[in-house]
């Protein structure tokens, strides 16, 4: 588990077993926004079959409580796709990864600068593991998923702190 997050498919049984009886499958957390962590989010998932890979305003509001809503990478910036997810009442970005690898080590940061405004978290999740879930939905079948953003402590009372800047615009052309 790497930046305090886990993602569960919590319903149907049979597709929690296709994720090893536990439904948890492996994620990468953004690196951007400001997410409330020490929270829970349940919800059904839900994609728009118009815009799968969300770089388009959506055209109808996720509605019926919160929505995880699962979008293929590739087409624009993660932060964009987020940021539509959000607009239209999203409570969860989840990303497919557009190459098989280990998504775990996949760092998903703000390349473009815009994701210091995001409020809601985005998850990257392995190629095969996206192709599943989409799948099952384009079969309309009804998936709950279970997503967790823990607050991580340590033994040894030491505190971490990475500060990263991410506007060029603003730093001396002499110190780039």
């Amino acid at each position: 588990m790497r930046g305090g997050a886990r993602l569960h498919v919590t319903y149907p049984p049979s597709l929690k077993e296709a994720f090893g009886g536990s439904g948890q499958l492996k994620v990468s957390l953004g690196n951007f926004g400001h997410i409330q962590y020490g929270t829970t989010i349940g919800s059904h998932l839900t994609y728009d079959a118009t815009n799968i890979q969300g770089c388009l305003p959506f055209e109808s509001y996720f509605t019926h409580g919160k929505k995880i809503v699962l979008v293929e990478a590739g087409g624009c910036p993660i932060t964009q796709k987020v940021r539509n997810i959000e607009a239209a009442g999203g409570q969860l970005a989840v990303i497919g990864d557009a190459f098989f690898e280990n998504v775990e080590d996949v760092f998903m940061e703000d390349m473009d600068g815009s994701g210091f405004s995001l409020t809601i978290p985005a998850m990257m999740i392995q190629k095969d593991d996206a192709k599943l879930l989409l799948d099952q939905l384009v079969l309309d079948t009804k998936i709950k998923m279970r997503a967790e953003l823990e607050v991580s402590q340590t033994e040894n009372k030491m505190v971490e702190v990475s500060l990263w800047y991410g506007s060029s615009l603003d730093l001396p052309m002499n110190l780039m």
